[in-house]
């Protein structure tokens, strides 16, 4: 890859872009030579060299934790930065694992962790004093930059360049420079993500978490005195196994440990307990950070956190998190576009499957897919073919997706199993997420019980499912 290549690195007040500060910017070329740009004061706008630089995409931006310095820039200085190679990206490719540094041995951070104190000194780079940092969160105005300071901002882009030289090597070798490229390019469009924002009406938010709490505290007044403390796991425990002979060896198994007694006391517990996530998780503690301030800019609009490179391959949010919504829950209808605005939904039709179909040249799947038709029913008819046909109603519109309610009922295992198969999932992990899908609907009735498989007609349908794809059980 022949291209100028500039390394860059931003020191601000604070996380909050929208009504932030950036005291300094740092950039560094080939000749190693860091050049620190600074104001006490704060920079209100790009150095003017900078400016045709950071939008060119003829020249490769380095930084570490894009998502972070990407759309602070764009924030406070209306400049959109153009290519880009996120160091931390890269690492987390090349890792092929993340965890939370907090939560984890610091034998597995400096093994695998993508922060930039672990990753230099795992290529063997000099470690620049991260504790000099903090003397930029929250410095008061006007107070004059010290030369340790301005030397350490100038250090944190000194190695960036050396290191993606060494991080470019590997990708190459491992065949992860594609998918790294990819990830690069979501850097910047994460960026824009980041500073659109996701418009929150807060007045309504309050009224839904407020709804929720009185709806938790009545469902929880009807819950047995006799147990002191519902929060206590092990006086829980203690009254089903005393009360009702129930055993729960782990609050994982609640839900499967319903279906098998049907105790409507621990229906109403369980109930709770996802009333209790609504009003806590998706509360009024939703709206604020740790220090008090409000995740909602005057704009009116919040902006998260977003983290690409999950174990899971999907994206995750937080400060705060708005992936996470109850899928059943009143928070979405707080989420509202800008003013004189609408909403426009789009959604792949078949994503997963077609990639999944194309990668495995798995023909049941393709010819379903050209021909328009509806590839989780068309699993459900192979898996158990004789109940499919029975369920059959007249003005069924199958193989499109039809509204033959046992045709439904019988569609939501396969479509489980389908995308299951990428993850490795079998039959207890089928299970488990028939049965959150039921939950989330409210606490299941005796008809929703009797629909649930046992394990072991799990384990065939599992089996079943995989001697219809042939060529993806090859993959």
């Amino acid at each position: 890859m022949i291209r100028p290549y500039l390394a860059c690195d931003i020191e601000t007040i604070g996380l909050n872009g929208f009504s932030g500060t950036i005291w300094m910017i740092s950039i560094c070329g080939a000749d190693l030579k860091p050049k620190v740009f600074h104001d006490c004061n704060g920079m209100k706008q790009c150095p003017k060299e900078l400016v045709a630089i950071l939008q060119d995409k003829n020249v490769c931006k380095i930084f570490h934790n894009g998502e972070f310095d990407l759309p602070y820039i764009e924030l406070c200085w209306g400049i959109r930065v153009r290519n880009v190679w996120d160091t931390m990206v890269a690492e987390k490719n090349i890792q092929g694992v993340t965890a939370d540094d907090r939560k984890v041995s610091e034998a597995f951070n400096i093994a695998h962790s993508a922060s930039l104190k672990y990753t230099l000194a795992r290529y063997g780079l000099p470690v620049p004093n991260k504790s000099i940092r903090e003397q930029f969160i929250n410095r008061k105005h006007g107070l004059p930059f010290t030369s340790e300071e301005i030397k350490y901002a100038g250090d944190d882009v000194k190695y960036l360049l050396p290191l993606r030289k060494a991080q470019e090597y590997i990708l190459t070798r491992d065949k992860l420079m594609e998918p790294a490229l990819l990830d690069f390019r979501a850097v910047e469009k994460i960026s824009r993500m980041k500073v659109l924002g996701i418009g929150v009406d807060k007045q309504k938010w309050l009224e839904v978490a407020d709804a929720n709490l009185n709806e938790y505290k009545r469902a929880k007044a009807l819950l047995p005195t006799s147990v002191k403390n519902w929060g206590s796991n092990q006086q829980v425990k203690y009254y089903f196994k005393q009360k009702y002979g129930i055993v729960i060896d782990t609050y994982k198994n609640l839900k499967k440990i319903y279906l098998e007694t049907r105790n409507p006391m621990l229906g109403l517990f369980i109930k709770t307990q996802m009333l209790y996530s609504d009003a806590t998780g998706y509360g009024k503690t939703w709206l604020y950070r740790d220090d008090g301030t409000c995740y909602i800019d005057a704009d009116g609009r919040v902006r998260p956190s977003y983290d690409q490179n999950k174990n899971t391959g999907r994206f995750s949010t937080s400060n705060p998190n708005v992936l996470g919504f109850p899928r059943k829950g009143r928070q979405r209808s707080c989420i509202v576009p800008r003013k004189g605005h609408v909403f426009v939904i789009g959604d792949f039709a078949g994503q997963e499957i077609a990639i999944m179909a194309a990668a495995s040249k798995e023909d049941t799947w393709i010819n379903a897919l050209l021909r328009g038709e509806d590839t989780h029913g068309l699993m459900a008819s192979i898996i158990s073919s004789e109940r499919w046909m029975r369920a059959k109603l007249p003005g069924c519109t199958f193989p499109k997706k039809c509204n033959c309610p046992d045709h439904k009922a019988q569609r939501v295992p396969a479509k489980e199993a389908n995308f299951l198969l990428p993850y490795g999932g079998g039959a207890d992990k089928l299970l488990e997420r028939i049965i959150k899908g039921i939950f989330e609907k409210g606490i299941p009735t005796a008809k929703d019980i009797d629909s649930v498989m046992t394990i072991l007609e799990a384990k065939k349908f599992m089996h079943r499912h995989k001697r219809a794809l042939p060529n993806w059980s090859d993959t």
